[in-house]
Formats: C-alpha cells, structure tokens, sequence
C-alpha cells in the first residue's frame, strides 16, 4: 500500500490500473472512492428548496434596451420572458456542483501523476465515470423519482448487467442489485459523463463477511469494470480528436478580417503536429484493435439493453453492450480516417492555393513599385542632366 499525501480532500484512495491495448495507446483507469462525509448526496436530497421565477421585460421601441433597466420605467410596448427553475432543478444543480468539484480535483490529481492527452483538454471533454450508491432503491427504476436530482432517473441509454446460461433451457435473469451503466451523450457538457449505481443490498456485500459496501463496491467495480471503462474512453478519444478536426474545418472556412494564409497554414501545420499526428497513429491502431469481436471482449464484463419491452424482445432482442461499443469504435475510427484525409488534403490545397494567389499579387506590386522606382531613376537622371546643362551655361557667361 502506497500513501499518497496529495489526494485531494475527501478522497480516501484511489486504485489506477494501466491497460496497453494497441502499441500507440495507453490507458490508465483510476477509481477514486470518496470518504462517507464527501460523498453523502442526502443532506441536498433532503433539503428544501424553493422554485425560482426569472421575469425579464424588454421594452420596445427607441432606446430600448436602456429603458428596460430602469425600475420605474413603464413602457406601454415591451416583450416578456421568463425562466422557471423548480426545486427539483435546485436539487439537481447542488448534486451536480459538489459532483463536479470532486471531479475536477480527481482530475487534477490525475493530470500531476499521469499525465497524458485527457489532461490538456478541458474538463468536459475528459471522460469519467459516476459511481452512485443507493441504499434499497433500484437505480433508474420508473418509480424512483426521488432518485432525478443524483442523475439515476428512468432514462435512455441505460444497460443491465447480461443474464447468465447454464444451458439452452436453464437461464438466470439479470441481477436486479447489480450495476447499472447510463451512458448519456446529453446534454454536451456530460456526453463523456457516464453513470453507474447500484443498490447497497447486494449478494457480494453480504457475503463478504460484514465488509464494509462503501468501500468494497469501488473496490469490486475497479477489479471487474475497468477493461469496459477502458473501451469507452476509447470512444471518447476518437470523438474527442473529431471535434478538434472538426473546428479546423470550421475556422479555415470561416473568412475572419485580417486573416492570412500564412497562419491558416500555421493552424494546418500545428494540427498535422500533434492532435492529427496522434489521430491517425491512434485510428490505425484502433482500426486492428477492433477487428475480432472476440479479443475486444475478452475480460469485458457483459450488459444488456434495459428499456426493450418484454414482449418484444423474442422478435427484437436487447442489444450488446460490448458489441455496441465495439461497432461504434470501428465506425468512428472508419470517419475520422476518411474526414482526416479530406480535411487536411483540401485545407492544404485551399492554403497552397492562396498562398500563390498572395505570391502572385506581391509579385505584381513588386513589378508595379520597380517601375515606379525605375521612373524615379530616370527622372532623377533627366534633372541632374539638365542641371549639368544650366551649369556649364552660366560657366560660359
């Protein structure tokens, strides 16, 4: 066992585990467990909160915008607008601070001991994964609404752990008190924020022989999940390096004033350098990673899709976590490869072009300014000759 003096407060500790899955790309997965005080989310449940209502007045006509601020000002044509925050929202806004503030510190302790390409972008594009503990109540359960504000309601993109086979007749249902995985790509600031909880009345709980749950779960979830947290940050990063391509697409054919082909090619060159350098070395390998259905999964714990009717599913069976995850790497790495090439070819050749166009209107000023300076020249020849002249004449008088 290691201490560790700089975790940050209300972490008891952490468990990084390091995964090689190709030759360009290394992984390392780190779950943090909070202590008891740090993350105890019931004093914000239970609280009271009140809603809030936000009226703003737009006064129209002549000077508007400044008249709507003044308090006694009643203008007879003007728009309103309002904002309703109930508490349910309050609630939900407090959970998500205190979350986020551990978030951000975990992520800072990651960024000094690990450092690496998640810990130069900015905090929402880094993946993470919530580890929610509920009492009895069953995670993202139609009936537990109570649950909303903690981000463990009823909602899409919500996977069980798979059912277990003895055999073709002999089949075991998924565990209800097992962990449930929400991975959420809505809102944009939590579309690399995934959920999972479970309940504390568990079979492992019990039987390990009174063992503290709070600490042995994170502990499980460590041992057992961080090869599937390990394959969706995988997708994170891909998508990660499609939207800084994506934003080279953009600013290259936005026309900003002042701009310059010059530093349209810096902007190129630096991409080509680092984030398009590690794409494509990344995409390769990812490309091969993903090729077997068979060496992806291996020691990747299986889920299921939750929200598929029962009486659908023998003609629409519930679909695959890890073959899901699987198709969508290979499907992410198939179009950032070919946006990669089409970008870069066409930023190049629309910077290359430019560049001549420039070239050849600094070659046409420099004709036009040595014409100039030839004219000058022999202007200036003309004058000394005829000044030669006038001299030599007043000489002879």
């Amino acid at each position: 066992m290691h201490i560790d003096r700089e975790l940050p407060h209300g972490i008891d500790e952490v468990r990084p585990r390091l995964y090689f899955p190709t030759p360009s790309l290394t992984l390392t997965v780190a779950t943090f467990t909070l202590t008891d005080q740090a993350g105890d989310l019931s004093e914000l449940l239970r609280s009271d909160y009140q809603g809030e209502i936000h009226i703003d007045i737009l006064a129209l006509g002549r000077f508007g915008r400044a008249r709507s601020h003044i308090p006694w000002s009643r203008p007879a044509r003007h728009h309103e607008s309002g904002t309703l925050g109930t508490a349910t929202d309050q609630r939900r806004l407090a959970c998500e601070a205190r979350i986020k503030t551990h978030e951000a510190a975990c992520w800072t302790w990651m960024a000094s001991k690990f450092p690496g390409r998640f810990s130069t972008w900015k905090l929402a594009d880094r993946p993470a994964v919530r580890l929610l503990l509920t009492k009895n109540a069953v995670p993202f359960e139609d009936s537990a609404k109570w649950l909303v504000p903690a981000g463990m309601a009823f909602g899409p993109d919500v996977w069980r752990p798979a059912g277990l086979a003895f055999g073709p007749d002999i089949w075991l249902p998924p565990d209800p008190h097992g962990w449930s995985l929400q991975l959420a790509n809505w809102p944009r600031d939590r579309r690399f924020t995934a959920t999972a909880a479970r309940s504390l009345e568990t079979a492992e709980a019990r039987q390990q022989g009174g063992a503290d749950p709070l600490r042995y779960l994170p502990y499980q979830f460590a041992g057992s999940h961080s090869p599937l947290v390990a394959r969706w940050a995988m997708t994170c990063l891909v998508s990660v390096y499609a939207d800084k391509l994506a934003q080279l697409r953009d600013d290259a054919g936005r026309r900003r004033p002042g701009s310059r082909p010059v530093r349209q090619g810096r902007d190129l060159d630096d991409y080509l350098i680092r984030d398009g350098l590690d794409a494509s070395t990344v995409v390769s390998d990812l490309g091969a990673f993903t090729k077997d259905l068979a060496d992806f999964r291996t020691g990747v714990p299986e889920y299921t899709g939750y929200l598929v009717p029962a009486a659908a599913q023998a003609r629409n069976p519930p679909r695959e976590l890890v073959p899901w995850l699987r198709e969508l790497l290979r499907d992410q790495v198939e179009r950032l490869a070919r946006d990669t090439a089409a970008t870069t070819s066409n930023v190049r050749a629309s910077a290359e072009l430019r560049q001549a166009v420039a070239n050849t209107k600094l070659q046409r000023v420099m004709i036009c300014l040595t014409i100039a300076a030839t004219a000058i020249a022999v202007i200036g020849v003309v004058v000394a000759i005829i000044s030669l002249v006038v001299a030599l004449h007043a000489l002879r008088h």
